[in-house]
């Protein structure tokens, strides 16, 4: 099974395998029976962007070199991007005021990305997503969460020491963790810092 819109700048997807398994999928899967064909617009779009990736390898080399950039810059600014493997890398937010606020910010930045709040998700898992592509070629997509951080530092001044900031994991953030390496305290696999 594949997509076509998420790698091929289409729409639709497709299931490849035996005889007996797509005929099975095609009288019983829900999603089947209530959809309509794949357009001819759609499937020259996805023709043509396979065609692409075989004539141009470099780009997939670059996406992946833009991929891990981003992923290690998110990273290092504490930011829960689950366990993304792929070009489409959720932030996780925590709260839906935090998800449109940080869109906001994300936006007036020159940085597109998608906010994905409740129904879509369920009411504890809002984030944000964004998308990573090979023509990327200002590596400035990492200014606006670093914006972001220096906008909780801010907050954390003014209020209570140790209340927890929106869109971190965990509680009792104060500002003595702020100026700790940011992935000890924030990101999902690392261990949190003892109070002292």
């Amino acid at each position: 099974m594949g997509t076509l819109s998420k790698t091929l700048a289409s729409s639709g997807g497709f299931v490849a395998g035996r005889e007996e398994i797509v005929t099975y999928l095609r009288h019983h899967a829900r999603g089947y029976i209530f959809s309509g064909a794949l357009s001819t617009g759609h499937a020259a779009a996805a023709i043509a962007a396979l065609d692409v990736i075989d004539n141009e390898p470099e780009l997939v080399v670059q996406l992946r070199v833009n991929l891990f950039y981003y992923l290690k810059g998110l990273l290092e600014l504490g930011f829960d991007t689950g366990c993304t493997v792929t070009p489409i890398v959720p932030v996780m937010t925590r709260d839906e005021a935090t998800t449109l606020d940080m869109t906001r910010l994300c936006r007036e930045a020159g940085l597109f990305v998608v906010p994905v709040v409740f129904p879509a998700v369920p009411s504890n898992a809002p984030r944000l997503r964004t998308c990573i592509s090979s023509c990327m070629a200002n590596r400035n997509w990492i200014l606006p969460w670093k914006c972001w951080r220096r906008r909780e530092a801010n907050q954390v001044d003014q209020v209570d020491q140790k209340s927890a900031l929106p869109g971190v994991r965990g509680k009792g953030i104060t500002s003595r963790m702020l100026a700790m390496p940011v992935m000890n305290w924030t990101a999902r696999s690392r261990p949190r810092p003892k109070p002292a």
